[in-house]
């Protein structure tokens, strides 16, 4: 599979624009999970591949958001989100600079498809949200997945193994699932060291061919995960 490096970027820029120490004590990484977890991946994409050509066309193509001042509303994913006033939201224009494609792509019902049409890859960041004086952030975003069989805990083992690439300590247990929107989200986490601790909390739901991720990053002194998800209400 290719790397998921786009929402890992997307990731790893928001933990370095934050700035204070947390002093967590996450459950630790252990070096055997991937021993007892290992996928092949070579012999997982040669049997999937006829499959994957019927499947691509029947896509559930991910719907973006919308912000009304500061309460973002998704109905794909049944979730609404407000910010406190201390936050900023991104614009669209600035996702469209963020990910370096003309604002008019970001416009209509196929927004998503185009986008990664255009740009030529299967990434999509969807919204973010920041505290510049905490340092908190959260933003969402999806990739079409190139086996669209794949799970989340598979997904999470391949960014996961980027992460610890990118020197990132990662939190594969500990976490229970969450249950937000209309979906069920598997949760890890991570820790990068920029001379202080910065903590990232990633939510992981696989569906119609794509992954969704939420990404939420926090230190010492910033909100917690918990007071960021609880900006989260259901919407059916």
């Amino acid at each position: 599979m290719k790397k998921l490096g786009f929402l890992l970027a997307s990731a790893v820029l928001a933990l370095t624009a934050c700035g204070n120490n947390d002093d967590a004590d996450p459950v630790s990484y252990e070096e055997d999970y991937y021993e007892t977890n290992a996928y092949d991946t070579e012999d997982e994409d040669e049997n999937i591949e006829e499959a994957y050509v019927s499947e691509v066309t029947n896509v559930s193509w991910p719907q973006r958001g919308v912000w009304n001042e500061n309460i973002y509303t998704n109905d794909y994913l049944s979730v609404r989100f407000e910010i406190p006033e201390n936050w900023d939201k991104f614009s669209d224009e600035q996702i469209a600079h963020q990910i370096g494609i003309g604002i008019s792509l970001l416009e209509g019902e196929d927004a998503v498809e185009a986008t990664m049409q255009e740009i030529g890859i299967n990434s999509f960041l969807e919204m973010m949200a920041t505290n510049s004086e905490t340092g908190a952030s959260i933003n969402i975003a999806f990739e079409r997945l190139e086996n669209p069989y794949m799970t989340a805990e598979e997904f999470i083992f391949h960014s996961s193994e980027e992460l610890i690439a990118a020197d990132m300590e990662v939190f594969l247990d500990g976490f229970p699932n969450i249950i937000l929107g209309d979906s069920s989200w598997t949760v890890y986490g991570s820790v990068a060291d920029f001379g202080i601790n910065i903590y990232g909390r990633f939510l992981v739901s696989v569906y119609g061919g794509f992954v969704r991720v939420i990404t939420i990053v926090y230190t010492e002194h910033s909100e917690t995960p918990e007071d960021i998800l609880a900006m989260f209400s259901e919407i059916f």
